[in-house]
């Protein structure tokens, strides 16, 4: 399955520039392709780019990651995920980009929630300073209604 998006931000929903002496609007483009390659496996691709004329860290963004259905482990509704980003920094940004891996696993709960476990390791490359890495773990609760 193709996705495709772009947006283009409501008048008057603008941004400071990098002077910060006036707005800009902010205007992206992106792609989506996600693919089961059988019952169990499937895998993705983003791609994204935006404008840099207001003040915004990454204008584009590269990633790829692979899903495993919890059909593998005979729960058919759980899920689990590994994927990798590469976020290029803005050309006036203070990152020049940022290496982010990430991994999840999904549970159903029940019929109307689920609960989510995730694990990231982000590495950002600073421009004029030392880079910055660390992780990042996450849980969260979906609630359906």
């Amino acid at each position: 399955m193709v996705y495709f998006s772009s947006h283009v931000p409501a008048a008057g929903s603008e941004f400071e520039n990098w002077d910060e002496n006036q707005k800009e609007k902010l205007q992206g483009i992106g792609l989506s392709v996600d693919q089961e390659l059988n019952s169990i496996v499937g895998v993705f691709a983003r791609i994204g780019w935006q404008d840099d004329d207001a003040a915004i860290d990454p204008d584009a963004l590269y990633s790829g990651g692979i899903n495993i259905s919890g059909e593998l482990w005979g729960r058919e509704d759980d899920a689990a995920g590994l994927g990798y980003a590469y976020l290029n920094g803005a050309s006036q940004g203070e990152i020049d980009n940022t290496h982010a891996v990430e991994a999840y696993v999904k549970f159903q709960m029940s019929e109307f929630s689920d609960v989510s476990l995730d694990f990231q390791y982000l590495k950002d490359k600073i421009r004029d300073e030392d880079n910055r890495d660390g992780f990042i773990y996450g849980i969260r609760m979906n609630v359906y209604f």
